[in-house]
């Protein structure tokens, strides 16, 4: 079974050429899947490959 490849928020922001923050909005808004991992009161998101590319289908992006 392959591993999952899990993207922090400035490397899903560096394939689709924006910034973080609007990242981590498409996520708050529940467009773009991720996990959540708590780190005190700060939260730290991870995207699954599939799941950006399932997103960059989806809402018509071209860049993988």
């Amino acid at each position: 079974m392959a591993q999952q490849r899990w993207l922090t928020t400035v490397q899903v922001a560096a394939r689709v050429g924006m910034s973080s923050e609007w990242v981590r909005r498409e996520i708050l808004a529940g467009r773009l899947r991720a996990i959540i991992i708590r780190r005190g009161t700060r939260a730290i998101y991870r995207v699954a490959e599939p799941d950006l590319r399932a997103y960059l289908r989806r809402y018509g992006h071209d860049r993988p």
